[in-house]
Parts: C-alpha cells; sequence; structure tokens
C-alpha cells in the first residue's frame, strides 16, 4: 500500500466501476484495470485521474490514434489478464480512492518507463485536441 494518493500515479491497480447491464436493466458494478494518472489531493478520500485499460473486442471501437495497444509479451510482464490490452487515453475518468485497489500489480512509470512516456505523450496530444 502507498502511503500517499500521489504515490499512485503511474500505477496499474483496478478500480470498481459502475456500468448498465443491458440484460438486466440495472447498474452493475465491475471490477477493472486503470492506470492512475493524478489525484485531486494529497490525502485520503481522494479522486483518482484514470485512464481505464481494456480489450477491445470490436476493433470498429478502436482508436487507432487514441487506444495506445499493449502486445501479449509486455501484458505478460504488466501482470494483465487479456491480451493484447488497450490503454485506452481519450477516455479518462474518474474515480474515487475507496473504489480503488490500494495494491497495484504494476508500477508503469518505473518499470516501463519508455512505454509510460509515450502514454504520457499521447495523452497531452489528446488533450490538445480539445476545446
Amino acid at each position: 500500500m502507498q502511503a500517499s494518493p500521489r504515490d499512485y500515479i503511474g500505477k496499474l491497480t483496478t478500480s470498481r466501476i459502475p456500468f448498465y447491464d443491458n440484460r438486466s436493466g440495472k447498474m452493475k458494478v465491475k471490477q477493472r484495470p486503470i492506470l492512475v494518472i493524478g489525484v485531486e489531493k494529497d490525502s485520503f478520500p481522494c479522486d483518482f485521474n484514470v485512464l481505464p485499460v481494456s480489450t477491445i473486442s470490436n476493433y470498429h471501437h478502436r482508436d487507432v490514434q487514441f487506444d495506445y495497444e499493449i502486445g501479449k509479451e509486455k501484458c505478460d510482464q504488466m501482470s494483465l489478464k487479456w491480451s493484447p490490452s488497450f490503454i485506452r487515453v481519450h477516455k479518462q475518468s474518474t474515480c474515487y480512492s475507496r473504489d480503488v485497489d490500494r495494491r497495484y500489480f504494476c508500477d508503469l512509470s518505473k518499470d516501463h518507463s519508455d512505454l509510460y512516456r509515450e502514454i504520457v505523450d499521447l495523452h497531452q496530444q489528446f488533450n490538445e485536441t480539445l476545446f
């Protein structure tokens, strides 16, 4: 466990994410991997800014520029269950710290610093397209 929210920046972990289940017609919650890219403040509880990590089964839903693909070898190194996985740079969202698993499974910023830098640069490129 990390001592401060800022310690989570650059880490891959999981979070409970609400979603609408079409079959049941109800809101449900699922656990999904995320990359923490920012925090609201320096103490808990707080909000984390995150990028979701997803599989994209329908390639028509893939953004060729802003869905960063991670191949099988890297997925294995990062302890991601599915290959390929995609860091969805254009899908930034907010997760409440109590919904985020405090145990991370990969420190992307240290263990894969080149890849992390590419994601940071890609995120900056995406942000320049806004407004």
